[in-house]
């Protein structure tokens, strides 16, 4: 179960990350007019979905401290 949690957390990591550069850049894209994914989401809305990710990463962190 250990090297399970391991992997989820890190893997919820890097999917935040990825996430909050996304929508840093999609935020630049819309300045300059444009788009990278379509206006599918709000650069708002992808730093949301980072956001969520991220405390599950806190969460499963803090559950395997304890």
């Amino acid at each position: 179960m250990e090297p399970f949690l391991r992997f989820a957390y890190r893997a919820l990591f890097v999917l935040a990350g990825l996430g909050l550069a996304l929508s840093l850049v999609e935020g630049l894209a819309g300045l300059a007019g444009r788009s990278l994914i379509g206006h599918e989401y709000s650069p708002g809305r992808l730093l949301e979905i980072s956001t969520m990710l991220m405390i599950f990463v806190i969460g499963l962190r803090l559950r395997r401290k304890t």
